[in-house]
């Protein structure tokens, strides 16, 4: 597996002598002929997907994918309503026009919108020959991640996660990514008769930390990526702990030797993703 350098305006900070500087990166450089024994997996959070009736960003995302041969794609904020039948077909059919083969999953909330418009969303895209060796496909009851299992040439199944946890302090209303986790955790704690109700974040670690292991148990190797809006150095964070509970180790930390480099946020300074 390699690494994706990613630039600045695609939202990856990178830091060269002392300042941050445009258009750089940090890694290896994007090697435009890759061999058969190379999966190439690509992360970003889209910040939305600016719908209309043509798709919106996505023909551009999807054409991208393809151009820099991302066997697997994982998406966080896709902010459109995917349990929309024609959002989905417009999404799969676009996919269809651009890829030989394909394997597109949409990750929602079960709440609809009066719009297009949906805060949240995780999705991972397969493309070409990869997709022959993807054997099951999850989705989150909440849509906080999407996942793939798949067998590599030496037998072993992978299971790749896109995730997407919401920040520590979430925007007032009744629609953001917050608010539908918040009533849907309600909703469920109210029909078992629970009487502690988790913070979407808690959950989030709880529920992603148990369908890991879960699994971890049916001999499935783990990648995790997302944008989960903390820092995994912190011993208080959750994603700290879901780490050490699934013995997950950070890939970044070990390709870069820094466990705080490089930022992920373009107004920020610290790896949240």
């Amino acid at each position: 597996m390699t690494a994706i350098p990613q630039h600045t305006d695609d939202i990856l900070e990178t830091f060269t002598e002392g300042t941050f500087q445009p258009s750089e990166y940090v890694g290896e450089p994007l090697d435009e002929d890759i061999d058969e024994q190379t999966t190439r997996i690509y992360i970003q959070n889209l910040n939305g997907l600016s719908w209309d009736k043509d798709g919106g960003r996505w023909p551009y995302i999807v054409e991208t994918m393809d151009a820099i041969q991302a066997d697997i794609s994982c998406f966080s904020e896709l902010n459109v309503d995917t349990t929309k039948y024609h959002i989905r077909k417009t999404m799969e059919t676009i996919c269809q026009k651009q890829l030989l083969q394909n394997t597109l999953v949409l990750a929602s909330s079960k709440y609809t919108t009066p719009t297009s418009y949906k805060p949240g969303g995780t999705a991972i895209l397969a493309r070409n020959n990869i997709t022959a060796k993807i054997k099951t496909q999850t989705r989150d009851r909440m849509g906080r991640w999407a996942s793939i299992s798949m067998t590599t040439s030496s037998s072993r199944r992978v299971r790749i996660i896109s995730a997407y946890q919401v920040c520590h302090t979430g925007r007032p209303g009744t629609n953001t990514v917050s608010a539908q986790q918040t009533a849907q955790i309600i909703e469920e704690s109210t029909t078992t008769n629970t009487q502690q109700r988790l913070t979407p974040r808690q959950c989030f670690i709880s529920d992603l930390q148990q369908f890991i292991l879960h699994a971890q148990s049916e001999n499935e190797d783990i990648i995790l990526a997302g944008d989960f809006n903390e820092e995994l150095t912190s011993e208080a964070s959750g994603m700290d702990q879901l780490a050490t509970t699934c013995h997950l180790v950070d890939l970044f930390s070990i390709r870069t030797g820094n466990s705080t480099f490089p930022a992920t946020y373009q107004r920020g300074t610290k790896r949240i993703d």
